[in-house]
This record gives structure tokens, sequence and C-alpha cells, in this order.
């Protein structure tokens, strides 16, 4: 009974994501480079309707990555570091502490990937 109710909770999460998938992607458009751009001008244009399905992947991994770094940060804070700090517990607060941090590395993980060099 459980197994079919975290069956259907994942087959609901997959349509949603399949959903905003699906909103997301834009049609791509065919244009044919005018006799006025320049042969580099109509190369950017193609490379960057090639490449935006790849691009709105990228930041749909993003945002799946940066919610579950807020669903870390709140277990770290609500089931570690407070209760720890409550119950004046030295190990339940360094965990609770290592956990907040890699929850906040998970949401500003295109900060940091962009202060590393990474562009995305």
């Amino acid at each position: 009974m459980v197994y079919t109710r975290m069956k259907l909770k994942v087959y609901r999460i997959a349509y949603l994501v399949i959903a905003a998938f699906l909103l997301l992607m834009p049609k791509l458009t065919v244009s044919a480079a005018a006799t006025t751009e320049s042969a580099s001008e109509a190369a950017a244009n193609v490379a960057e309707q090639v490449t935006r399905p790849i691009n709105i992947l990228v930041y749909i991994l993003l945002a799946v990555i940066a919610a579950g770094g807020v669903i870390v940060l709140i277990k770290g804070l609500w089931s570690e570091l407070i209760p720890g700090i409550q119950s004046r517990d030295i190990t339940s607060i360094i965990q609770g502490v290592f956990i907040v941090v890699v929850g906040l590395l998970m949401i500003f993980i295109k900060l940091f990937l962009s202060m590393a060099g990474i562009s995305i």
C-alpha cells in the first residue's frame, strides 16, 4: 500500500516535470539569413536556436537542484540544528550546520558555478 502511494507520487512529480519542460520549450523558428546580415550573425543565430533546448534543460536542472536545496536547508534546521541548540548537543549542532551549508550551496549553485568560471 505504501509502495503504490510512493509510486503515484513519483508519477505525479514526473508528470509535473514533463509539463514544465513542455511549457518552457519554445518553438524553434527557422530563419534564413538576410542579405544584409553577416555570416557570423547568421551562424550565431543558428547556434542560439540549436542550443536553446539544452539551455532550457540546464535551467530546469538548476531549478530542481535549488528546490532540493531548500528542502535540505529546512530539514537541517528543523531536525538537526534547532534541536541540537535546544539540547546543547555539539554533534547535532555541527551536523545541522553542515546540512544547512549544503542546502545553501545547493540553493546558490548557479552563483558558485559562475564564481568558479563556469558560465551557464
